[in-house]
């Protein structure tokens, strides 16, 4: 008999640029969106101020949400939102329903289907979210379920620099 176990993991990746290259970005996050690829290796190609990669958990509801996406509940809206906060108090744990201190949420920017899993991409422009110190993220759907979340560095946004947030959520099976 053979088993084989499924595993749901992922990984974040926080990257700011000056606020110079905000139309650059953007132009390019929006042909990456429209050809479904992956955004990381377009984004580092664009001076970046700092790049950071890390680990996230992926949570009980989120885990909840998948399952019920994978079994055709089309009723069940699919991930369309990115949220940061300003609060790394709290570490990550599987029973979070949202983040510690939320303090910016928009629609995604982009989407792609990335090597066994899924990617969710976030911009915030220079004259979004301004005046936080965003520690904290999470991708979450219209009904307010959250997927996954994930700390990181303290990355003070202000007017100066834009801050793209990229959500990778892998499936493999061992």
């Amino acid at each position: 008999m053979i088993v084989s176990q499924a595993h749901v993991t992922g990984t974040i990746q926080v990257i700011e640029h000056p606020a110079d290259m905000e139309e650059t970005i953007r132009a390019a996050l929006h042909e990456a969106n429209r050809l479904g690829v992956p955004v990381e290796k377009i984004l580092l190609t664009y001076r970046p101020l700092t790049c950071w990669q890390g680990h996230n958990l992926v949570t009980t509801i989120g885990l909840d949400l998948i399952a019920d996406r994978l079994r055709g509940n089309t009723g069940i809206a699919g991930i369309g939102y990115y949220a940061i906060g300003d609060s790394n108090a709290v570490p990550p744990a599987a029973g979070q329903t949202g983040l510690t201190s939320e303090r910016f949420r928009d629609v995604l920017t982009a989407t792609a289907v990335s090597a066994g899993g899924v990617q969710f991409t976030m911009f915030v422009g220079s004259l979004q979210g301004n005046g936080y110190t965003y520690v904290e993220g999470a991708p979450f759907n219209a009904e307010n379920t959250m997927l996954a979340r994930a700390i990181f560095p303290a990355k003070v946004k202000d007017a100066s620099k834009t801050l793209t947030v990229i959500h990778t959520i892998q499936f493999a099976v061992t």
